[in-house]
C-alpha cells in the first residue's frame, strides 16, 4: 500500500479534496469527495501530461471503537483516465 500512495503523490504531486457531503448512519458514514490535480508524474504507464483533472468519488467507512475498520471507495477512474488522455 505504501509504494502505491507514494507513486500516486508522485504522479499528481498538488491533489486537493473538497467534501462535498458527508452522511452517517448508525456505524456508518458515507463521504462524498471531489478533487483536483496536476498529471505530473507517470502514472500506471501513462506519461506526464501536464493536464489539471478534476476526479470525484464516494467512501463509506465502518467505524466501530472510535476507529475506522473498514473503507470502501469508488472513484471516477475513467473520467480521470481520459482527462490524462487515456483511450481518446
Amino acid at each position: 500500500m505504501e509504494g502505491f500512495l507514494a507513486a500516486t503523490r508522485k504522479a499528481f504531486p498538488d491533489w486537493r479534496v473538497e467534501v462535498v457531503t458527508t452522511v452517517a448512519e448508525g456505524d456508518h458514514v458515507a463521504v462524498r469527495w471531489r478533487g483536483t490535480v496536476t498529471h505530473g508524474g507517470e502514472f500506471h504507464g501513462v506519461p506526464a501530461s501536464g493536464k489539471a483533472i478534476s476526479v470525484s468519488g464516494i467512501n463509506v467507512y465502518r467505524v466501530s471503537g472510535g476507529h475506522v475498520a473498514e473503507e470502501w471507495e469508488q472513484m471516477d477512474t475513467m473520467g480521470m483516465l481520459r482527462q490524462m488522455g487515456v483511450g481518446t
